[in-house]
């Protein structure tokens, strides 16, 4: 086209501090260095309700995160995450694991069109950590592959 006064453009920058979401802290490579994520609870209608957030990179090819929260006795656990619905380039799979090492649910991508699984309604549970290990399915990794992801703990199972 030449340039000119008819060719133009403008773009935005948007700067915030994003809450709600714990940013992992590295060494979280394993179960034994999860990082703790802090529940913070409250009331509804139906009953006690904490939640707390995990924001993380697949930092190298084969990198996995690891997080853990305390549930409390008889209640249940239920994650819900996003992936490429926020930009990233990730296909997520997502493992709980009981305070006994011990696989309580896992799901990977497909189930919904973010490309980050969501797992509900899991127990009701014994009181303890549940960890939370998050990797990528197709090993992406670096600054395109980031996720975020709440976990939410509760008395009362979580509409389907």
């Amino acid at each position: 086209g030449g340039g000119g006064e008819n060719y133009w453009f403008f773009f935005y920058i948007k700067v915030y501090e994003e809450s709600g979401w714990e940013v992992e802290a590295e060494p979280n490579d394993s179960q034994s260095e999860a990082m703790e994520l802090t529940t913070e609870w409250d009331s509804n209608e139906w009953g006690d309700v904490g939640s707390a957030g995990g924001w993380g990179v697949m930092d190298y090819e084969g990198d996995e995160d690891w997080f853990f929260v305390d549930v409390r006795q008889d209640h249940y656990l239920s994650l819900f995450g996003s992936a490429d619905g926020m930009g990233s380039l990730m296909d997520g799979q997502v493992e709980i694991y009981d305070s006994n090492g011990d696989l309580v649910d896992s799901s990977q991508d497909g189930i919904d069109d973010d490309d980050f699984p969501d797992i509900k309604n899991i127990g009701p549970l014994d009181a303890g950590n549940y960890s939370i290990r998050v990797s990528a399915e197709n090993d992406g990794e670096g600054a395109t592959h980031y996720y975020r992801f709440t976990t939410y703990v509760t008395n009362y199972t979580v509409a389907e």
